[in-house]
């Protein structure tokens, strides 16, 4: 990858930083918060209904910001280095699922 690439990749991923952590953030919240209603011995359907709204709103929230640096950080690559990040991607992603079902 050239430098003048790197660059670029770095500044798109800076200014999307701040707003993907929020969006995780938010994300995260939801889902320990539907945990705990989850765990009560009685589920308040009704007061979930808010929770859900939120948890599936912020998922999309995630969805759309990663999808839209996915499509900067590509217009910065050639198709061929785009490939070999999507692998590289792929190969952690499995490595992590691997790590997270070795540590159980």
């Amino acid at each position: 990858m050239a430098p003048e690439q790197t660059g670029k990749i770095r500044q798109i991923v800076r200014s999307y930083r701040d707003r993907l952590f929020d969006a995780r953030n938010g994300v995260q919240k939801a889902e320990a918060q539907l945990e705990d209603m989850m765990n009560d011995d009685v589920v308040d359907q009704n007061a979930t209904k808010p929770v859900i709204d939120r948890l599936a709103a912020g998922r999309s929230n995630l969805t759309h910001l990663v999808t839209e640096m996915s499509i900067q950080v590509r217009a910065v690559l050639t198709a061929d280095q785009w490939h070999q990040l999507v692998r590289l991607w792929r190969d952690s992603q499995k490595k992590k699922l691997a790590d997270t079902q070795v540590a159980q």
